[in-house]
């Protein structure tokens, strides 16, 4: 694909984005999960960076919830969230953390992570019965991550933004598994933020909340919108302290 060519279509996918942007729905994330994936799944703003012969990656401001899963606490955990999203008319809503216990185990801080570091990053924390043999007196519980990059080809790839796929390979699609658990689970920050009963972040699924924080990070980064001339969608995380540069972790 040529530059200017390639140029056209990050333009066009981060103009629909900005627009859904400002959509707090289930199904719009859903559509939404097809510009992202051809963004930072197959790569064309990479590959726009590169042909433009720009050094470096481009950098996305995102909330870091890594410190929940240090050993001396992860085990407190049942659900974390790392969401970052803006939603109308309540704020900024990032770093959700269900855990047990009466004090919180940590605070996540916001970062400027380098594209593919952002998209490996953990965006969802689940605690899972580890299965036992039959004489187990007690139940074992393994908290399991989540990477962005595994959240965008989930809903893109399985939930049919793209495709539509009910097969899951436990061996080889394990995160896939997790965020059925978690569309499914009623282990939810509980209300105001959210619906115990029906499983949902202000009447959206977990995995189509966290999206939404994808998708708005992308268009308020700078370093991604200049590719294309763009200006940056302002968003609320810009205005909160950040934490250790996570290109340096």
């Amino acid at each position: 694909m040529a530059v200017d060519e390639l140029r056209e279509s990050v333009r066009r996918d981060l103009v629909a984005l900005s627009h859904m942007a400002r959509r707090a729905d289930d199904d719009t994330m859903r559509e939404a999960s097809v510009q992202v994936r051809r963004l930072v799944i197959d790569k064309t703003v990479d590959r726009l960076r590169k042909q433009s012969r720009i050094k470096g990656e481009v950098r996305v401001r995102a909330f870091d919830i890594s410190s929940w899963n240090k050993p001396s606490v992860r085990s407190k955990v049942v659900t974390a969230m790392a969401g970052g999203a803006m939603i109308d008319d309540v704020g900024l809503i990032a770093g959700l953390l269900l855990n047990e216990g009466d004090q919180a185990v940590g605070e996540g801080v916001a970062r400027d992570f380098p594209l593919s570091q952002y998209l490996s990053w953990t965006c969802m924390m689940i605690r899972m019965e580890r299965p036992t043999g039959r004489r187990a007196v007690a139940q074992v519980f393994d908290l399991e991550t989540v990477s962005r990059r595994d959240l965008i080809k989930y809903v893109a790839n399985k939930l049919g933004g793209v495709h539509h796929d009910q097969s899951r390979n436990p061996q080889t699609e394990r995160a896939y598994v997790l965020l059925d658990n978690a569309i499914a689970s009623t282990s939810v920050p509980v209300p105001p933020l959210g619906d115990a009963a029906a499983g949902t972040v202000f009447g959206m699924r977990h995995a189509y909340w966290e999206l939404l924080a994808v998708v708005q990070a992308l268009v308020a980064s700078r370093s991604v919108m200049s590719l294309v001339d763009l200006e940056p969608v302002p968003h609320p995380l810009d205005l909160v302290p950040s934490g250790p540069d996570a290109g340096r972790l």
